[in-house]
């Protein structure tokens, strides 16, 4: 396979995961979504790699991704504090 096509494959893979990511309602296993961020995550590498081997850059894509992520672990890490009431940081 080309890196051509190759690229625009990762890229559409990227795409798909990182709108999966972001399509998960709050409160889903987080099982789930680490396994999906570690997709995410080997894809960005791998696209990075295949980009920096020939010469292209794409800088505003990858960043636009981990956004797209972040605002996903953030989302879980707010909806599972919220569901403890904040105990975990209350000292009585």
């Amino acid at each position: 396979m080309k890196s051509g096509s190759r690229l625009r494959m990762l890229k559409t893979q990227r795409r798909r995961l990182a709108e999966e990511l972001d399509l998960l309602p709050p409160g889903t296993n987080p099982s789930g979504v680490a396994t999906l961020s570690r997709q995410l995550a080997a894809v960005c590498r791998e696209i990075e790699a295949l980009e920096s081997s020939s010469g292209a850059r794409s800088g505003g894509a990858v960043s636009k991704v981990d956004e797209l992520a972040a605002r996903r672990r953030d989302r879980a890490r707010r909806s599972d504090s919220s569901s403890t009431g904040g105990r975990r940081f209350r000292q009585s």
